[in-house]
């Protein structure tokens, strides 16, 4: 018996006689769980915390801004070339800081009369070039100044055709020098230009009244250009930075190669003395490690004095905790087949060490080595800072002298260095 089969059409759109559940969008995290909500709390709370603790005020970066754009620009000018320099330089140091801007303004005027200029010749004890001899004077618009005005300055008796600077020289716990201005004179020697006021209140206004000092500065170079003495006293540094971190690496390499098999869980474990030196051996990295090598760097200074010794032993002590975690991690991570292949040969430790992971751990091991040796290449740097030696040391002194051009000048040795080092790595390995 025939049956017949009934189709039935396929409706292209659900039954609107039937309800069917609306999709809600999902719940953020944070309200997924009670231990979600939790830490988000916190997490949150942490960082208000921080913020108060840390003491952030973007409005203190954005009013420091401008030192911050003059010291980079600086920097970015670094002190390689150099040449025989002229300078000329009359203070004007009559300047009252006050609250209160002046009724009627005071102009105040300071002379030299027979200012010669100041020659750096590249013969410290060479005569000057020039036997002229320079009548200066300089005015201020006002003696009485406000954090932020605007005061004319006007010389005299200058260097015709030669541009220049003026400074600002805060007296008292704020004592700096900023530049203020600038200015060219023309072909008579004179000039005429604006220079504005720290607008910091504590840079002008002084609680005993002293006053300050505004100066104006020509700078001219003449002869013909050499290698500046920056350049050759970071080449020198440089140089001794370098070899700062090959004997410390060298040395924690002698010294990490038989603390990391020791330090490592397979090949130790096969016996209660073995599981005890590994634990040792681990306890004394973790402990090697948790010091900076700053701290370290100070310690030793202060034990064998300052100099390149002391960031020797810094780096080493700290190089053997990092290369002993990464070989000990390295030999843990080889491949175990040649290991029983051959001690089931009857091979002893030793000759299943020598055959079956020295091999495997070769390649490791340099990459490991240096790696280390371009980051101890990077902490001589800052170890140079409390006294470690090498480029460090007069990266220091450039920055403490606001010599930010010569800091450039090492900036930019560290970072040739740094380039150079990873490229004969690569080669290398």
């Amino acid at each position: 018996m025939a049956t017949a089969e009934k189709s039935f059409p396929q409706s292209s759109s659900p039954n609107p006689g039937i309800a069917r559940p609306v999709a809600k969008p999902p719940r953020p995290f944070f309200l997924r769980s009670w231990f979600a909500l939790v830490l988000f709390i916190v997490f949150i709370a942490a960082h208000a915390i921080g913020w108060k603790v840390a003491e952030i005020d973007p409005s203190l970066l954005i009013q420091k801004s401008p030192n911050i754009s003059r010291f980079v620009s600086q920097i970015l000018q670094p002190d390689i070339i150099a040449h025989d320099r002229g300078q000329l330089q009359l203070q004007l140091s009559s300047l009252v800081g006050s609250d209160a801007p002046a009724q009627n303004p005071v102009p105040v005027q300071t002379a030299s009369p027979a200012n010669p200029a100041f020659q750096l010749a590249q013969d410290a004890t060479a005569p000057p070039t020039e036997d002229k001899a320079y009548n200066l004077a300089l005015t201020a618009s006002s003696g009485l100044v406000t954090p932020g005005q605007v005061v004319e300055i006007s010389g005299a008796g200058f260097r015709p055709n030669t541009p220049g600077t003026l400074l600002w020289q805060s007296t008292g716990q704020s004592a700096s020098v900023q530049e203020i201005g600038t200015f060219v004179s023309d072909a008579a020697g004179n000039f005429k230009a604006p220079a504005t006021v720290p607008t910091d209140k504590d840079r002008v206004v002084n609680v005993g009244g002293f006053p300050n000092t505004v100066v104006a500065q020509q700078t001219w170079e003449f002869g013909d250009p050499r290698p500046s003495q920056t350049v050759k006293d970071v080449v020198s540094k440089i140089a001794e930075t370098i070899f700062l971190a090959l004997m410390g690496t060298s040395f924690a390499v002698l010294i990490s190669i038989p603390l990391s098999f020791l330090a490592s869980h397979n090949l130790m474990s096969h016996s209660l003395v073995g599981n005890v030196v590994y634990v040792i051996a681990r306890t004394v990295l973790n402990i090697l490690r948790s010091i900076e090598v700053i701290i370290l760097a100070v310690i030793f200074a202060a034990t064998v004095g300052l100099g390149p010794f002391a960031g020797v032993l810094a780096l080493t002590l700290h190089s053997i905790a990092s290369l002993g975690k990464l070989y000990s991690e390295a030999i843990e991570s080889i491949d175990p087949g040649p290991m029983e292949a051959i001690t089931a040969t009857g091979a002893n430790r030793l000759q299943v060490i020598t055959y079956a992971v020295v091999p495997q751990f070769i390649p490791q091991f340099i990459s490991f080595t240096l790696y280390r040796w371009d980051i101890n290449v990077r902490m001589s740097t800052v170890l140079g800072f409390v006294g470690g030696g090498g480029i460090g040391f007069i990266l220091q002194q450039y920055i403490a002298l606001l010599q930010w051009n010569a800091a450039g000048t090492a900036l930019i040795a560290i970072a040739i260095i740094v380039i150079a080092m990873d490229y004969a790595s690569a080669k290398i390995r």
